[in-house]
């Protein structure tokens, strides 16, 4: 199985298990010698994971505000008739 990109690359299931293997081990060769990097990631990936979260729920929001107009303009009036 390969997976062909778009330039004529070509990579193979193992590729795409080495090539971030290696860098989570260069990134903690990095925590190693500089540790307060280690601080830095934790809150950028709480920072991340905040705004991620934040950005959904105004999504589906926005989403249910829609979804109840769209309900109230298709609701259906009934008349007496005398």
């Amino acid at each position: 199985m390969h997976i062909r990109w778009q330039r004529g690359y070509t990579t193979t299931p193992w590729m795409l298990l080495l090539i971030p293997g290696i860098g989570l081990m260069l990134m903690a060769l990095a925590i190693l010698i500089w540790p307060q990097l280690l601080a830095y990631m934790i809150a950028l990936a709480l920072l991340a994971g905040g705004v991620t979260l934040t950005g959904w729920a105004l999504t589906l929001r926005t989403a249910q505000k829609a979804r109840q107009t769209q309900n109230n303009v298709h609701s259906t009036t009934h008349y007496e008739v005398l």
